[in-house]
C-alpha cells in the first residue's frame, strides 16, 4: 500500500489527465476538394487520370461518363462512375451525375455533383 502522500499524489496527478484531456474536441471535418487533369479515350466516354485530393493525396483514376441530350437546348445530363486509387492502393468509388452546358466559354470543365463511397482493395 503507498503511504498517504503518495496517494494524494497519484489521485492529484489522475484527476488533473482526466481534465487535460476532457476539454479536446474530435477533430474536425475537412471539405473534400480535388484538382487534376483527366483524358478521354477516342470513344469519348472511358476516361483515365490524375491528380491530388483531400484524404487521398496523389490518386490516379478511371472511369467512363455518358453525355445525354436534354431538353434544355445546349444541355446535356452526363451521368457516370469514377474510381480514385489513392498511393497507398485505397480506393474511392464516385457516381458521377449533373449537367453540361456546351458553349464556347464552358472551358474543359463542366459542374456536377458526386456521391462517394468509400472501398477498400482487397488484401492479397
Amino acid at each position: 500500500m503507498l503511504p498517504p502522500l503518495a496517494r494524494l499524489f497519484t489521485f492529484l496527478s489522475l484527476a488533473v489527465a482526466m481534465l487535460m484531456f476532457a476539454g479536446h474536441a474530435p477533430a474536425q471535418a475537412r471539405a473534400y476538394h480535388a484538382h487534376g487533369s483527366a483524358q478521354f479515350a477516342p470513344n469519348q466516354s472511358d476516361f483515365t487520370g490524375s491528380g491530388n485530393a483531400t484524404h487521398l493525396g496523389n490518386y490516379t483514376e478511371v472511369g467512363h461518363v455518358t453525355f445525354t441530350p436534354t431538353s434544355t437546348p445546349g444541355v446535356l445530363a452526363v451521368n457516370g462512375w469514377a474510381h480514385y486509387t489513392a498511393a497507398n492502393g485505397q480506393v474511392l468509388c464516385a457516381s458521377i451525375s449533373g449537367t453540361r452546358q456546351i458553349s464556347a466559354v464552358s472551358g474543359n470543365a463542366f459542374p456536377a455533383t458526386f456521391g462517394f463511397e468509400h472501398h477498400e482493395q482487397p488484401s492479397t
